[in-house]
């Protein structure tokens, strides 16, 4: 009888628990149809003459966009015999523009807001709306209020010598150096100081961590663009992230007010002129100045490595760069570049601008996107095809900067395409596109000025040349970019360098 009972019980004990998982399981699959039915409410339909309408997946569009980008362009472009194709990403819609005609209308057209296309369908830096009629209201009107030229010229020398310290020991010791991160690790250090919080720039561990946070929200997935509001792991992460990063540029704001300590930096000087939202405009420029600037100041130091010729081009002009302003033979590198106006750091290494103009337009690869905030449909140039109002606008930077017809050779790093007389892309409209153009160029002088010093100081204090883990010499080519990936990426082959310290006598630098 007291089996009897046990098995009863244990019956009805799995029955309910049953009972209790289909209850959750309908719950979870309702809420996931009513979610896709009301994504399929949301989406807009296109007016008959935008361009041709790629039929996707149902409720999820055309998923290749952020799985497979350059697969699906390419194909798309070829598909649609190079004219302008729109599809659904989601609820989202989205033009593609190809040709010289449609990147010119994309870089010249003020009815496309930047922020807007990027927060959006990036999901990778921090939103806000946008009203294009008043452009005091945009902050990248603000960010160039903070990068002025004198804040750079304020900078620099806690830039040169945040610098020295990362780079004068990379020599010291026998391992090989991992060149990706020390490089990404002090180009976030220097964005802090040019745009951002002293405090964090200062300390390692404070650096180290808030570097965390900010990868954290920089990671996006595919589920999360098209479904933001869904609490997804990738969003709880990211909203974790910025809650750690807010606070953290909050406390120094704080400790500031308590203590009556000012610093040059532009956290003071957002809190100086009372402007909202600090964290917030500090946050975004970390974004616009280390994705890029990161990955760039890196990549540009491997293809010289493996480049001998172009190597000993720079070598010779870092050389005659810290020759110039040397005062005494036994001067210290650190002192001499200190001593550089930053007038001279941004007009006399034309031969590493080229090297810098080269790395951007072969691995540059990320989208231009912007969206079409005038409230109509806009005409797209030289057809009779249109922008729907509300939707995205997307070109691929590759579609001009592997163009054979303006860059013969497209995947081979030359920085001979950009010497005077050559100038491969100065020729046609929005050629080059690596620092924005248009209407909406990047104005990123820091960002150039972050990786001119950073090259220049490795020049300085090191030979180095490519090797594996072991130490032996890379016999094997640069890993190609992943020109697929949703935006920039580390390569995942890991690249190390080994260093040798070179003399500092006045006869040899």
């Amino acid at each position: 009888m007291e089996t009897l009972g046990s098995n009863l019980s244990s019956g009805v004990t799995a029955w309910v628990s049953w009972r209790w998982l289909a209850t959750f399981a309908v719950l979870a699959l309702s809420t996931v149809v009513l979610a896709l039915a009301n994504l399929i409410m949301q989406r807009p339909t296109l007016p008959k003459n935008a361009p041709t309408l790629i039929q996707g997946w149902p409720v999820l569009g055309s998923v290749d966009f952020y799985l497979r980008r350059n697969d699906f362009l390419r194909r798309e472009r070829k598909n649609h015999g190079g004219r302008p194709f729109s599809f659904y990403y989601g609820q989202y819609p989205i033009v593609s523009l190809v040709g010289e005609a449609g990147r010119t209308f994309l870089y010249t057209s003020r009815q496309f807001d930047l922020r807007a296309g990027f927060s959006t369908l990036l999901a990778a830096s921090p939103s806000a709306d946008t009203n294009i009629d008043d452009p005091t209201e945009n902050q990248i009107t603000l960010f160039r209020k903070i990068l002025t030229r004198e804040r750079l010229i304020d900078s620099l020398p806690k830039m040169i010598e945040d610098t020295d310290a990362a780079i004068t020991g990379l020599s010291s010791g026998d391992s090989p150096v991992l060149i990706f991160p020390l490089m990404y690790r002090l180009i976030y250090r220097l964005t802090h100081r040019t745009g951002g919080v002293h405090e964090i720039a200062e300390a390692e561990e404070l650096l180290d961590s808030t570097l965390k946070s900010f990868e954290k929200i920089e990671y996006c997935s595919p589920l999360q663009i098209m479904f933001p509001n869904w609490p997804l792991p990738s969003m709880l992460r990211k909203l974790w992230a910025g809650i750690s990063l807010h606070q953290t540029i909050v406390g120094a704001m704080t400790e500031r007010r308590r203590t009556g300590r000012g610093e040059l930096d532009a956290l003071q000087y957002l809190m100086d002129s009372g402007e909202p939202d600090l964290e917030i405009c500090i946050i975004g420029i970390l974004f616009s100045g280390l994705l890029n600037t990161g990955a760039t100041s890196a990549w540009i130091l491997c293809y010289l490595a493996e480049n001998r010729e172009w190597y000993d081009r720079v070598q010779d002009e870092v050389d005659n760069f810290i020759s110039k302003y040397r005062m005494t033979p036994d001067e210290d590198i650190q002192d001499i570049l200190q001593s550089i106006s930053y007038h001279d750091w941004d007009k006399q290494l034309p031969i590493l601008h080229m090297c810098l103009r080269e790395t951007l337009r072969l691995n540059l690869s990320g989208p231009a996107l912007r969206k079409n905030l005038s409230n109509e449909d806009l005409l797209i140039p030289g057809t009779n095809q249109v922008v729907p109002k509300n939707a995205f606008v997307f070109y691929s930077m590759d579609e001009v900067h592997l163009d054979k017809s303006i860059y013969p050779n497209p995947l081979v790093w030359e920085p001979a395409r950009h010497l005077p007389g050559r100038e491969e892309g100065m020729n046609k409209p929005h050629g080059f596109v690596g620092w924005g153009s248009g209407l909406h160029p990047c104005r990123l002088k820091f960002a150039t000025l972050e990786i001119l010093v950073a090259d220049v100081t490795m020049f300085g204090h090191n030979e180095f040349s490519l090797v594996e883990k072991d130490g032996k010499p890379r016999k094997r080519p640069l890993p190609q970019l992943n020109r697929n990936d949703l935006s920039v990426s580390l390569p995942t082959d890991e690249i190390y360098f080994k260093c040798i310290p070179r003399s500092n006598q006045a006869n040899k630098i």
